[in-house]
């Protein structure tokens, strides 16, 4: 769901603003690494799990600094920007427990976002 939010906030962008491809392709990178993220376990672990929700903790601020700067220029109106921010770090908040274990323990572990989302998980 954030990333159709973020899609329509992008229709507000000249449509030759270099800015706009940057923010879709980083929003579908969120995207497909939560997917990765949340997808079960069973039957083989997945090892680069807790490499992957560091890959999507690192994209959330990226992207985020995108939507910022699309504020400054006026494309962005604050409450959904605020919106925004609040559904990235509520998946910030989710994914954080995942990135720290170690690899080993990134395997057994799985968020409760991912079991909430059966959108990602297939469920």
């Amino acid at each position: 769901e954030i990333t159709s939010a973020v899609y329509k906030i992008l229709d507000f962008f000249p449509d030759e603003e270099p800015l706009k491809n940057k923010i879709k392709g980083k929003a579908l990178e969120i995207m497909e690494n939560l997917v990765l993220v949340c997808l079960p376990d069973n039957p083989h672990p997945n090892p680069q799990k807790g490499k992957t929700a560091v890959q999507v903790l690192k994209d959330i601020e990226v992207i985020k600094g995108y939507l910022a700067l699309g504020k400054s220029q006026g494309w962005v109106d604050n409450l959904n920007l605020l919106i925004l921010f609040k559904e990235y770090d509520k998946i910030k908040e989710e994914i954080k427990p995942i990135a720290v274990l170690t690899e080993k323990e990134s395997a057994r572990k799985e968020s409760s976002f991912c079991r909430a989302s059966p959108e990602i998980t297939g469920n």
